[in-house]
């Protein structure tokens, strides 16, 4: 029996190393070591290993995918809704835009004042001269008024400070001349077409106004201005030539010598009378002297083209414009003297021209 058994043994040895043999036989000749079937073993493990850990991840990533893609949408949706809230609530302010701001069109007016806040500061005006202004909405047109008042002052401000003390002097000068005169006389649009100047006199006279001005003037006066005029005598109107000067504190009048004829301060001048015509006829009103009135009278100056600057500088340095007087009849009495009354009429004619009527006894002034 043990020999039956030892016998069924060895044949099963056998076919087994038989079929090892064969196996061995078929692998490639790198790997009939023993070695070789344990490495193959070990790769596929391997790869079965790297496999399945690639599945979990794959799977792991495409999780991930899905909840990140699920979350925008979510986002994506909650975009939508607002902006879908959004027109809705403009919609409605834009439709009660008129109204009073409430809770309904609060909304639409904000971004309405924010907008047109935007586009005016891209148009503000660069210059005092441009006097364009963006139209504001009904909502904004308060608001739209005081900016506008407020960028003109800075403006105003900017172009004071960058002009020179002989140009801003200059618009002050023409600054009172609109007030007093702009459409109120014919002949203020005449003076808009040149400078204003503080001395109208012949160049040889230059130093006799020198020699005046240390002779007459006192410590504290100074010279503002001097314009050659034509005065009038007040008894038969007789023409003679003057200069008018004008100090800080007194006008005087000179001849062409600069030899004083006349001085008065300007607190004792009752008002200075000037037409509504293209004249440049001055009635200075001077009081009567109680000690001695046949030597007083009002003063009747013709300045031609001069008249606006002189008038103007006048109240600018009395700072005193009620001095003024604009005679709107064409008949107008100055004082004589000795209680006398003498009448300037004033009428329209083909050329400028001052006469004596036949009678002598008044001034006819044709502009």
């Amino acid at each position: 029996m043990f020999s039956v058994v030892a016998q069924h043994d060895s044949l099963s040895s056998r076919s087994w190393k038989s079929k090892i043999n064969k196996f061995i036989e078929t692998v490639p000749g790198k790997m009939k070591n023993l070695s070789e079937p344990v490495t193959l073993i070990q790769a596929h493990m391997r790869a079965y290993i790297a496999r399945k850990r690639y599945k979990q991840l794959r799977k792991a990533a495409i999780r991930i995918q899905c909840s990140w893609k699920r979350l925008q949408a979510q986002r994506e949706l909650e975009k939508r809704k607002h902006a879908a809230d959004v027109i809705r609530i403009f919609i409605r302010g834009f439709i009660y835009r008129r109204q009073p701001e409430s809770d309904v069109n609060r909304m639409f007016l904000q971004c309405l004042r924010v907008r047109f806040l935007c586009d005016l500061a891209k148009a503000l005006p660069r210059s005092v001269l441009d006097k364009n202004w963006p139209i504001a909405p009904s909502a904004c047109k308060e608001a739209s008024e005081i900016l506008r008042g407020l960028h003109r002052r800075i403006l105003v401000r900017s172009y004071f400070r960058s002009l020179s003390p002989e140009a801003l002097s200059q618009l002050r000068w023409k600054l009172e001349a609109s007030e007093l005169f702009k459409g109120k006389k014919l002949s203020y649009a005449k003076s808009l077409e040149r400078a204003f100047c503080a001395e109208n006199i012949r160049e040889s006279s230059i130093k006799q106004k020198a020699s005046f001005e240390k002779a007459n003037f006192k410590n504290d006066e100074y010279f503002v201005y001097c314009t050659d005029v034509v005065k009038y005598d007040r008894h038969g109107y007789k023409q003679r030539q003057r200069v008018v000067v004008l100090s800080n504190q007194r006008i005087y009048l000179v001849d062409e010598r600069f030899k004083l004829k006349f001085s008065a301060a300007f607190r004792t001048m009752t008002g200075v009378n000037v037409s509504s015509m293209n004249d440049g006829v001055v009635i200075l009103r001077i009081p009567m002297s109680p000690q001695n009135k046949s030597k007083e009278g009002d003063l009747i100056l013709d300045f031609g083209d001069s008249l606006i600057e002189f008038v103007s500088q006048l109240t600018l340095i009395s700072r005193n414009r009620k001095l003024l007087h604009r005679s709107l009849n064409s008949m107008v009495h100055h004082h004589i003297g000795e209680g006398k009354v003498g009448t300037i009429r004033f009428q329209r004619g083909v050329e400028y021209d001052v006469t004596r009527s036949k009678s002598g006894q008044s001034l006819i002034v044709s502009s």
